[in-house]
């Protein structure tokens, strides 16, 4: 069954928030999820229709020495002090831009550029 991995920031104050979210496809040809299911008639009532959990990642790159926005009082923004991603009434991960349609598997939901030499300390 197919998945998302959701790539979190985490501060030195161990919040964490969600910055990207990419699909991953199994491949599988019984998943009616996955680019690979089978397009001969068959019964789908066999075919797996729901994701498996995502799998949260904290990257190196992803994790800051500095406290998070709103604990050095700062206003909060995607990435840093909010979410980049919504989960809706079903528990479902999305985020404000479909990033499977973006073209660049490595898109950034929360607006900002991927560079850490863009950040600087406030």
């Amino acid at each position: 069954m197919c998945r998302y991995v959701v790539e979190f920031a985490e501060y030195s104050c161990h919040h964490q928030y969600p910055l990207r979210r990419h699909m991953v496809d199994c491949n599988r040809s019984w998943c009616a999820l996955s680019g690979s299911h089978s397009r001969v008639p068959h019964d789908h009532t066999r075919c797996a229709t729901q994701m498996n959990p995502d799998l949260n990642l904290i990257m190196p790159g992803n994790s800051h020495p500095q406290p998070c926005n709103p604990c050095r009082g700062l206003p909060a923004i995607p990435g840093n002090g909010a979410s980049a991603t919504h989960t809706d009434q079903n528990g479902f991960t999305s985020d404000d831009s479909d990033s499977d349609d973006s073209g660049d598997p490595e898109s950034d939901i929360s607006g900002q550029s991927g560079s850490e030499d863009e950040e600087s300390d406030v």
